[in-house]
């Protein structure tokens, strides 16, 4: 997804962005080989090509092509092994799915939510002082990660199973909101320790979780 964001990003305002919106697509279907549900940010990525730039038909037909290209060849390779029934099933069948209360899952799982549920509050809070000194091409971008982030959330339920690994989905955003915040504090010292916490938290959290 890191990908993906990138090449949206670097469409900002071009008239000519064909490479960059067909990679866009691209690198979203790629993610959702590894993990189904990211298939449905496709919506996120057509939505945020539209606010940073005129969308035209054969750009909506760029997005379109770059997602469906990884999908066609991985199919071709299993078709000429004679396995398109297995393609169908693993990467359709067994990946959907609405999950209803109550969710199966374990205290881990219930921990890493709170904890990255906290820093989505926080960048959400944050929203203020995140943007207060970014130009406008930098908002927009700011606004982009925004609604990733609200689509990582929403996506979350279409899936048979607790969605731990979809948390995942929201590090390209936390990163750059939690550097920004970090950035904008005025004591180093403080940034520093809190720095130093939030590493120490991630190395428990290898041998914990």
């Amino acid at each position: 997804m890191i990908f993906a964001l990138e090449n949206i990003f670097k469409s900002y305002r071009l008239d000519s962005a064909a490479d960059y919106i067909f990679n866009a697509g691209f690198w979203i279907s790629m993610a959702s080989m590894f993990y189904f549900p990211v298939i449905y940010l496709h919506v996120f990525a057509g939505i945020s090509l539209i606010s940073i730039k005129s969308m035209r038909w054969r750009d909506r037909l760029q997005l379109l092509i770059g997602a469906i290209t990884p999908i066609f060849l991985v199919f071709t390779v299993y078709y000429f092994f004679h396995l398109e029934n297995v393609f169908y099933k693993e990467y359709w069948l067994d990946h959907l799915g609405y999950i209803l209360p109550p969710y199966p899952t374990t205290w881990n799982n219930i921990i890493i939510g709170i904890f990255v549920g906290f820093f989505v509050a926080l960048c959400l809070m944050m929203y203020g002082s995140i943007t207060s000194k970014s130009g406008i091409h930098v908002k927009k971008k700011i606004e982009i990660l925004y609604w990733y982030i609200l689509f990582c959330t929403l996506i979350m339920p279409f899936q048979p199973q607790f969605p731990i690994q979809g948390l995942l989905l929201y590090n390209p955003a936390l990163g750059i909101f939690l550097a920004i915040i970090f950035l904008n504090i005025k004591s180093k010292q403080i940034a520093e320790i809190l720095h130093l916490v939030l590493l120490l938290l991630v190395l428990i959290s290898q041998f914990y979780f």
